[in-house]
């Protein structure tokens, strides 16, 4: 589990756990940043609001449904994943509507 891996690095290193947002899928293979949004790929891709370190949210999930959120790369705004199945990309100017 992601979270508790990151946990246990945090109390080997004497970090200190700030903020948590918690995820629906167990696994997280990459973060990619763009100024307050961190990106996820999680199986999916998950989008987290990180403009207030102590309480992320999520914004949205997009459902890749093919197996496609293994790999993430960003250039605003458009959204590139590859995975199992092959490659997609989002358009990620309205997170509302992913």
């Amino acid at each position: 589990m992601f979270v508790l891996v990151f946990a246990c690095f945090a109390q080997f290193h004497r970090f200190k756990i700030i903020g948590f947002c918690p995820l629906d899928n167990i696994e997280c293979f990459r973060i990619t940043l763009i100024d307050t949004l961190a990106f996820l790929a999680d199986g999916d891709l998950t989008v987290i609001n990180i403009a207030r370190p102590f309480s992320p949210f999520l914004i949205t999930k997009i459902d890749t449904t093919s197996s496609f959120g293994y790999s993430i790369a960003l250039s605003y705004p458009y959204a590139y994943a590859g995975g199992d199945y092959g490659f997609a990309s989002y358009d990620i100017s309205n997170l509302q509507i992913p």
